[in-house]
C-alpha cells in the first residue's frame, strides 16, 4: 500500500496542480484584438474622391466681338483747312454721331458707330492757305461750313464713305432745305450736278479737289476744275473785299451773283501770278466758264407762282425773298 498513492493523495495532488495553474494563468495577458479598419460607404468614398480631385475649370465665355464702326472720311477744302473741328450729325443736325479734327492737308476720318442713312457734317475753326493770294495761316472764320449726304442702303457695314466739305457743299445744304429740313432728293441733285459738265459733272461730295497751290490743274479733270472753282471763291473774296468765306457764300447762293462773281473771279485768277492762276490755261478757263451756266432747279411746293421777281434763287432748292436783277427776267417777270 506504501508504493502506491491512495486515492486521497491523488486528489490532493491534482487539486494542488490545479491551483498552481490558475495562478500562472492570471499573469498572462492575451493580446487585445484590434478591429479591422472600417470600410467607407460608397457615399463617403465619392465624397473623398471629390475633395482630392481638383475641380475642372469651366471654359470662359467668349465676349462678343465689338462691331466694327462705320467711318466717314474726306477733306475740308477752302484751301485745305488744318486743325478744324469736324462734327458728324444725323440729318436732324442735333444728334451727334462722332467728331474729330482735320489734319494739315484738310483730311479727316471719323467713326459714326453703326449709323446708316443721312449724315450732316459741320466744320468750324482751323486755318488755311488762300489759293488766290497765297496767304498762309488764314483763320477759317465765319459760321460753320456744312456738307450733307445720304449714305446708300447698298453699303454693307462696316463701311467707309467719303464726304468732302467745301463752300459749294454749304450752298448745296442751304439749297436742299425745305421748311428747315433737308430734302434728300434736292440734296442728291445739288451734290451730284452742282456744275453742269455733261458726262463729267462734278460730284461735290465725292470728288477730292486738286490743290492748285501744290499740283497742276492743267489737265482739266473734274478734280482740277473743282480745285479751280474753290480757288475762284478765294478770288471772289479778294475782289469784293469780303470778310470771310461765308459772306462769299451768301452772295454766291444768289443765282445772278453766282454767275457774275464766279466769271469775274475766274478771269481775275487767270490773270494773276499766283500758283493757282499760273496753272489756268485759256482752254481750261473756257471749259470752266462753260460750266457756270443756268443751274436753277425747279422747286417743289411753290404752287402756281411763276413770278419770281421777288425770289432769291439758289442753284438748287427753295426760293427765299430777295429781288432778282431785271436782266434775268422776261417782260412778264418770269425767269428767262
Amino acid at each position: 500500500m506504501r508504493a502506491s498513492l491512495s486515492v486521497l493523495q491523488v486528489l490532493v495532488l491534482g487539486l494542488a496542480l490545479l491551483i498552481g495553474g490558475c495562478a500562472d494563468s492570471n499573469d498572462f495577458e492575451p493580446p487585445v484584438p484590434t478591429a479591422p479598419p472600417a470600410q467607407e460607404s460608397s457615399d463617403d468614398a465619392s465624397s473623398s474622391d471629390d475633395e482630392e480631385a481638383p475641380a475642372e475649370e469651366e471654359p470662359a465665355e467668349e465676349e462678343p466681338a465689338e462691331e466694327e464702326a462705320n467711318m466717314v472720311t474726306g477733306a475740308i477744302v477752302k484751301g485745305p483747312v488744318d486743325g478744324a473741328v469736324v462734327i458728324v450729325y444725323d440729318f436732324d443736325g442735333v444728334t451727334e454721331l462722332g467728331r474729330g479734327d482735320s489734319a494739315t492737308d484738310g483730311t479727316f476720318s471719323i467713326s459714326i458707330g453703326t449709323h446708316t442713312g443721312g449724315v450732316l457734317l459741320s466744320v468750324s475753326g482751323g486755318t488755311y492757305t488762300d489759293e488766290a493770294t497765297g496767304a498762309e495761316g488764314v483763320p477759317f472764320g465765319g459760321t460753320e461750313m456744312r456738307a450733307a449726304y445720304m449714305i446708300p442702303e447698298s453699303l454693307t457695314p462696316p463701311f467707309e464713305t467719303t464726304v468732302n466739305v467745301t463752300p459749294f457743299t454749304e450752298i448745296a445744304v442751304r439749297s436742299s432745305l425745305v421748311d428747315g429740313v433737308i430734302d434728300p432728293q434736292l440734296l442728291a441733285e445739288a451734290n451730284s450736278d452742282f456744275f453742269d459738265l455733261g458726262e463729267n459733272a462734278i460730284d461735290i461730295i465725292k470728288t477730292l479737289p486738286t490743290n492748285p497751290l501744290l499740283d497742276s490743274v492743267g489737265e482739266g479733270t473734274v478734280e482740277d476744275l473743282y480745285g479751280i472753282y474753290l480757288a475762284v471763291v478765294s478770288q471772289v473774296i479778294a475782289n469784293e473785299g469780303l470778310a470771310s468765306w461765308d459772306v462769299a457764300v451768301d452772295r454766291l447762293e444768289v443765282k445772278a451773283d453766282f454767275d457774275s462773281l464766279m466769271t469775274a473771279g475766274l478771269r481775275a485768277l487767270g490773270e494773276s501770278s499766283t500758283a493757282a492762276g499760273a496753272s489756268i490755261t485759256v482752254d481750261l478757263a473756257t471749259t470752266a466758264l462753260s460750266s457756270i451756266v443756268e443751274i436753277v432747279a425747279e422747286v417743289p411746293g411753290v404752287g402756281t407762282d411763276t413770278d419770281l421777281s421777288s425770289d432769291r434763287i439758289c442753284p438748287f432748292g427753295e426760293p427765299q425773298d430777295a429781288p432778282l436783277p431785271a436782266s434775268l427776267l422776261g417782260a412778264s417777270g418770269d425767269l428767262t
